[in-house]
């Protein structure tokens, strides 16, 4: 009797070792596959303007490069030695986007508090 449970006792761990290694082998080959995200700023632009009446008027680009999926991005501008900011616009190529909050593609939400200007934009 003794025998005969010590048998099934290493079966039974047997198929548990090969049921987990089978389980990590899944996970280990397509965890990078869901995870495997990043993107790089890869330009920016800037061009200022100064008018007489000490406005400044600036018109920046930026170019990302995305690997993996991604809906929206975000930009934070400090507002502690701007002031304010008014006239505010944003672009994709020559389409201009919507405020909205509904974070539908083609719609960014801005967002200004007195430390920060906020802006987050849906594609």
């Amino acid at each position: 009797m003794k025998h005969l449970f010590r048998r099934i006792h290493r079966a039974w761990s047997w198929r548990q070792t090969t049921v987990l290694l089978s389980l990590l082998g899944v996970l280990l080959v397509f965890s990078p596959v869901v995870g495997a995200r990043s993107f790089s700023l890869d330009r920016v632009a800037i061009i200022a303007r100064v008018d007489p009446d000490g406005s400044l008027w600036i018109d920046e680009t930026r170019t990302y490069t995305y690997v993996g999926r991604y809906s929206w991005a975000e930009f934070r501008l400090p507002l502690d030695r701007v002031g304010s900011v008014s006239d505010f616009s944003l672009f994709e190529g020559d389409r201009e986007l919507t405020v909205s909050t509904s974070e539908t593609p083609g719609t960014y939400d801005l967002t200004s508090s007195p430390d920060e200007l906020y802006v987050r934009w849906h594609y």
